[in-house]
């Protein structure tokens, strides 16, 4: 009696499913967009570079070769260490990069606030900025 009161749940409902479903579909969606963008711009592309058709030719086998190539030995790093780590592997110096040199200053309001502790030699050192000494207080600009 207990098993016709069971209720059964439709095949593909469980969570863990659809949300893989749902990474499956942006990484494709993603990579249909990055594909797309880069298919418009072939025709400048060749012209900026005076590559031939035969030119170009290779260089996009290149490409789809080098793509093959880079999902076997990434399948593998995955399947060693793990997708989490390798995301972090990669996306942090990507997103550094593309941030350019603003990723390696700070607001000007962080960089009054704190000391300027250097190693350079005096002669080297900002004039507008004395290095603070040991016991010295800090003044913060509001």
């Amino acid at each position: 009696m207990t098993a016709v009161l069971e209720q059964t749940r439709p095949v593909g409902t469980d969570r863990a499913g659809v949300r893989g479903r749902w990474a499956v579909t942006a990484i494709f969606f993603l990579n249909g967009l990055t594909l797309s963008t880069y298919l418009v711009r072939v025709p400048s592309l060749k012209v900026d570079h005076h590559l031939s058709t035969g030119q170009l030719g290779l260089v996009s086998t290149v490409f789809g070769a080098a793509a093959l190539v880079t999902m076997q030995f990434v399948g593998a790093l995955v399947a060693r260490y793990g997708s989490a780590l390798l995301i972090r592997l990669t996306l942090v110096p990507a997103l550094l990069s593309l941030l350019g040199d603003g990723s390696w200053t700070i607001p000007a309001w962080l960089d009054r606030a704190l000391p300027n502790i250097t190693i350079e030699p005096p002669e080297e050192r900002r004039p507008d900025r004395p290095p603070v000494t040991t016991g010295e207080p800090v003044p913060v600009a509001d």
